[in-house]
């Protein structure tokens, strides 16, 4: 939880986050509920899958019942992004071209800007905070509920001298609609009292809840200082990327062959990538969860030549480039991509700069002494470090004066916890994650990269879908996919201890595991309420002592996240055991019946 609390103005707003993302909905947001008996106060979720609409049974939205309990905000804002499909002439198949211009197939349009993305959120849920504690101003809540025809929006008006900034986006004015109306219904007035000054109005008590480590770090700590991305650099970004990945059509098939006898001979080690890990930039959602050891087939080896040949040339950009590659985990092409659209913005902002100093020089001396045109790539070699990322954050809660109060739910026997991961993992298949995940894909829903396509469960469920040579009551490859899903998910809990245990403004809550559901929520919300009324000098206290071994004065939070390390070196004997899905039992069957529909369905759409 982070718990925001802004003494001068008497505003509230808290934070939770726990320890797995199927765990969210059913701890976090119940737990949630059950501190805001007595108070006004609502969940704002910080999941960046429960964003989107149709996505439902992967996300592990809370209920129908429980938003009716307790409002929920920045649930099913914006709908999934359809699939990116381009034309590719000839003339332009050639990435190390990077000032090519790319065409774009007529009938099917590329909409780069319809992912929701981690400076998204955080304006929304800077917006939704700001609405429930009262400390939005009059023109913040009346700039972007201004109508879609005449655009005229006043927020963000640093960004005039870009044309496609973000005020101009017809889906953000259309997703705070969405967002005012959930506002508007959960405060039980109408539209014309909320977008007014109303002083009658009480202030509520937000809480934000969610496992989205980035959304949580930005909003805590402040975002980082890299620049916005042009709609016309995130589309040339993804061209060139496709460009990349497309390389099998360019390949000879005697140049297939002699890649093929190379990795047969074990003799690939140029074709993968040593995966490097960048803790502070990197969302671990993203990362590749599925390094295999298994023989490289025709489509591994055109997908690793593509990766070798995409990150060469991105890294001969130039040395920010180059180093950060280097940080990149496994094949990580959505971040790759999002490196070339900070790289083509940068470049094309210095380059009209350039132009513009050259007029200047041309009015004044009649063509003489003026700088020679640079081209992209000579543009973006000369770039330093400073001038993309200076490591500077800003724009956090805490900046805004609110007493942040930030909580992660750990479990007390970590055993036990991926115990229930696997359980909610095996529940999630018995509610039909993979029907879910076809027709999502069958619509055009699920485009590759995309947000939810590279969520845990829509991942390895499209995977197992889209499998080469499936046959139909394939037990082995069923299993096979489970454990994949529930190893990932593990994966991942593990992921966000390490990451929450680093930072310093998260006060570690045990969850006892042994008990049941209702008294484990009892329980935690307890001590979060207790905390919550310490002064806020005790709670940096509970947040200062370090978690070191031997310290017998150490508080409920150090001992917690010392415990939850310790206990990880224990974690290698844990051994995945199943508990609904077990072969041949009425379960399994109905699920693997209907595993055999669902790729049916898919594989009718894909060309392998």
């Amino acid at each position: 939880w982070d718990i925001l609390t802004n003494h001068a103005k008497s505003n509230n707003c808290n934070q939770v986050t726990n320890s797995s993302n199927n765990n969210n909905t059913d701890s976090n947001n119940n737990i949630g509920e059950n501190y805001f008996r007595g108070t006004r106060g609502h969940v704002v979720s910080a999941d960046s899958v429960q964003a989107y609409r149709g996505v439902d049974i992967g996300a592990n939205k809370p209920t129908v019942d429980e938003m009716k309990r307790t409002p929920h905000h920045l649930i099913n804002v914006v709908d999934p992004p359809k699939r990116e499909i381009y034309a590719v002439s000839a003339g332009e198949s050639d990435t190390h071209n990077h000032d090519a211009t790319f065409s774009r197939s007529k009938d099917l349009e590329w909409n780069a800007a319809s992912s929701y993305n981690a400076a998204d959120w955080m304006r929304d849920a800077r917006y939704v905070i700001g609405e429930l504690t009262l400390t939005n101003h009059y023109h913040q809540r009346n700039s972007i509920a201004t109508s879609i025809d005449n655009e005229t929006i006043e927020e963000f008006e640093e960004d005039d001298e870009n044309e496609n900034s973000w005020k101009y986006d017809r889906q953000a004015i259309q997703r705070r609609s969405s967002i005012d109306e959930v506002l508007q219904k959960s405060l039980g007035i109408n539209k014309i009292h909320f977008m007014h000054e109303n002083a009658s109005r009480k202030q509520i008590l937000p809480v934000v809840v969610g496992g989205t480590m980035m959304y949580l770090q930005w909003l805590v700590h402040g975002r980082p200082d890299a620049v916005r991305p042009t709609k016309e650099a995130m589309e040339l970004a993804a061209r060139t990327i496709d460009g990349f990945r497309a390389i099998q059509a360019t390949l000879s098939p005697e140049e297939l062959e002699r890649s093929v006898q190379n990795s047969n001979q074990g003799n690939n080690g140029e074709l993968t990538t040593e995966s490097h890990s960048d803790k502070n930039d990197l969302d671990p959602q993203s990362m590749d969860s599925n390094q295999r050891q298994d023989p490289i087939d025709q489509d591994e080896i055109l997908e690793a030549i593509a990766w070798k040949t995409a990150t060469a040339e991105v890294s001969s950009l130039g040395p920010v480039f180059h180093n950060r590659v280097q940080k990149l985990c496994g094949r990580d092409w959505y971040r790759l991509r999002r490196l070339l659209e900070v790289a083509y913005t940068v470049a094309d902002k210095k380059n009209k700069s350039q132009s513009k100093n050259n007029k200047k020089k041309q009015q004044q001396n009649d063509n003489n002494d003026q700088d020679d045109e640079k081209s992209v790539n000579d543009i973006l070699r000369e770039l330093t470090e400073k001038e993309i990322y200076t490591g500077i954050r800003s724009g956090s809660l805490l900046e805004s004066g609110y007493d942040v109060r930030c909580f992660f739910l750990c479990p007390d026997d970590r055993m036990s916890h991926f115990q229930t991961v696997d359980r909610r993992c095996e529940e999630m298949l018995l509610r039909g994650l993979l029907r879910e995940t076809a027709q999502l894909y069958v619509t055009g829903r699920l485009p590759e990269e995309s947000q939810v396509t590279r969520a845990i469960g829509y991942r390895q469920a499209l995977e197992y879908l889209k499998r080469e040579n499936a046959r139909s009551g394939d037990r082995e490859a069923f299993m096979s996919f489970v454990d994949d899903f529930a190893t990932a998910t593990r994966q991942y809990a593990k992921k966000q201890m390490q990451w929450f245990r680093r930072d310093e403004e998260f006060a570690f809550i045990p969850v006892p595991m042994e008990k049941g559901k209702e008294e484990r929520i009892k329980v935690a919300s307890e001590i979060i309420a207790d905390m919550c009324k310490l002064p806020r000098k005790l709670f940096e206290d509970e947040l200062s002592l370090d978690a070191k071994e031997g310290n017998q004065d150490l508080l409920l939070s150090a001992q917690t996240k010392l415990d939850n390390e310790q206990q990880g070196k224990k974690m290698k004997f844990f051994v995945s055991k199943r508990v609904k899905l077990v072969e041949n039992s009425d379960e399994f069957l109905s699920v693997l019946k209907e595993a055999d529909e669902c790729t049916q369905l898919v594989q009718s759409l894909c060309e392998f």
